[in-house]
């Protein structure tokens, strides 16, 4: 997802592992990002627009939780996608910055480091 800071080009990303896509913009969008005024989208520069503090949050944000795909995915290779999932889905609801901590401290106690 294109996104302006102070004018300057970056890039927020997040990688479905499946399927290769760039899912920021839907995470994002999912969590209301496009409607509460973190984005404005700029029609001239065709990409969204934000402080520099939304864009390093939401950098850091998406950069845990590809991280935490990316674990799943390999765990999912080695003990199988419903044995993952199952304590992944056993992980109590978390604000969405802490939601990858909370499901790596249960998959490390279940599968180990």
């Amino acid at each position: 997802m294109r996104v302006l800071v102070n004018g300057k080009t970056e890039v927020l990303e997040m990688i479905d592992p499946k399927s290769g896509t760039n899912c920021a913009a839907d995470i994002i969008g999912n969590y209301g990002g496009f409607v509460d005024g973190q984005f404005v989208y700029n029609e001239d520069a065709d990409a969204y627009e934000c402080t520099p503090e939304t864009f390093e949050w939401w950098r850091r944000v998406l950069a845990d939780h590809q991280a935490l795909e990316n674990r799943i995915s390999e765990l999912a290779e080695e003990y199988g996608t419903e044995t993952v999932y199952e304590v992944v889905n056993s992980v109590g609801d978390y604000d969405l910055e802490d939601q990858p901590a909370a499901i790596n401290a249960a998959l490390d106690e279940a599968f180990g480091r």
